[in-house]
């Protein structure tokens, strides 16, 4: 006998009559169900105990994604991978995700109408690990919370919340010292996220840069100096902002010095357009004008701009040595990488070219910041000539090199290929 999803399910995803499945074999059942989506199976579950038996028999012991969006007026649960949201309430939570949604009145023998929604969420919680997942298997949970100041750390200590590791506050103002706990609590989780929350203009707190993943709606408090603490991090965006092009180049010149990895993916929004790039800041940073395996990397803006630059130590433990940067109006976006991106064929000529570049810019540097007290002012004179004569030296093998150099910024243009005929 083949079984076919579509012979099993009528249009509201529930078997259709003339299927029994107390009637087929145990292997032909769970086969039957596991053709079902996770939003076909709860509603199966909820049918009788019976179907429910059959669909915690069947299950997979699969790893899943679980959101759980708590707010104060409606709750749901959400199954990442199988796009279904559960509602704990009628209503849901602003910004729900699109796909099969079910609402408390078709659960409603497992939730608790003497409890709030956020009560229960845990219970329905529960129900849906131990139905769809293997209750021994640790479970990814993502907290998106909406919910009174006084109630986010009894949610966030709340013992079935203990594998939490992706948190999303959605609260437009709280108390410096909840935000001060929050980033306390933070510090080893993989994701924090402050998507409305706008901070004091002078907040600093030392672990605001801590976790994993960091996202800021609103990051005017955020001062160039504490990025310069970052350290092995994934992701980091800031939204609004008031850093300038300045405040960049001192990232990025620091940036090129340490022999860690400092952050994987930086986005950072200004309130000021970027306006001049590079070439003002001392930088050495290489434009790069057609290469589309750098384009590739970020979404395309207007007006936008792409520049290499390359790590100065070539410490073994600092794995991505390449800085990819979009500057675009407004926002600046970095990612480091490894310096093997690049097809090989252009690989090693492109290593070159960044490390001329980086020469080139810090002979420059030690020429204007060049002082002198005591020397005679022709040895000054002869110093000055040489190191001018080693910076023309420089530019010439970059021109060699297809290089454009002007006194702004370095610039490589990529060719187009001849038309195929």
């Amino acid at each position: 006998m083949v079984v076919e999803r579509e012979n099993l399910l009528d249009e509201k995803g529930l078997p259709k009559k003339p299927l029994r499945l107390s009637k087929l074999p145990f292997l032909m059942r769970k086969k039957a169900i596991n053709f079902m989506s996770s939003g076909e199976k709860i509603r199966l579950a909820v049918a009788s105990e019976d179907m429910e038996n059959y669909v915690n028999e069947s299950r997979l012991d699969k790893y899943i994604h679980w959101t759980l969006k708590i707010c104060d007026s409606s709750s749901s649960i959400i199954i990442y991978e199988g796009k279904v949201e559960v509602a704990v309430t009628d209503n849901f939570p602003a910004g729900d995700m699109e796909g099969d949604k079910i609402p408390k009145r078709e659960i409603a023998k497992w939730c608790d109408d003497k409890k709030e929604p956020t009560e229960n969420v845990k219970i329905i919680l529960k129900k849906l690990q131990n139905l769809l997942t293997c209750s021994v298997k640790p479970q990814e949970i993502c907290l998106d919370l909406n919910v009174a100041e006084q109630r986010i750390f009894e949610i966030l200590t709340d013992p079935v919340y203990k594998n939490a590791n992706e948190l999303d506050f959605r609260n437009f103002r709280l108390e410096t010292r909840t935000i001060d706990k929050i980033l306390e609590f933070c510090e080893f989780k993989s994701l924090v996220s402050f998507t409305n929350l706008a901070f004091p203009n002078d907040y600093y707190h030392e672990k605001a840069l801590k976790c994993k993943n960091i996202y800021y709606g609103n990051a005017i408090w955020m001062r160039v100096t504490q990025l310069l603490t970052l350290r092995d991090r994934a992701t980091v965006y800031l939204g609004d902002t008031f850093l300038d092009m300045e405040d960049i180049a001192i990232l990025v010149n620091f940036w090129v010095t340490v022999d860690y990895d400092m952050f994987r993916n930086l986005d950072i929004h200004m309130r000021e357009s970027t306006g001049a790039d590079f070439g003002c800041y001392n930088v050495g940073a290489l434009e790069v004008v057609g290469f589309e395996e750098v384009a590739a990397f970020f979404s395309r803006s207007v007006g936008e701009k792409f520049y290499l630059i390359m790590s100065k130590p070539k410490n073994p433990a600092k794995k991505y040595q390449m800085l990819v940067v979009q500057i675009a109006n407004y926002v600046v976006r970095m990612k480091a990488a490894p310096i093997e991106i690049f097809a090989q064929h252009i690989h090693n000529e492109l290593i070159d070219i960044l490390n001329l570049v980086h020469l080139k810019n810090e002979k420059e540097i030690s020429l204007g910041n060049f002082r002198f007290k005591n020397e005679l002012e022709d040895d000054v004179a002869e110093f000055k000539r040489a190191l001018r004569a080693e910076i023309q030296e420089l530019k010439q093998r970059l021109m060699n090199l297809s290089v454009q150099v002007d006194e702004e910024q370095d610039r490589l243009v990529r060719d187009p290929p001849p038309a195929v005929e």
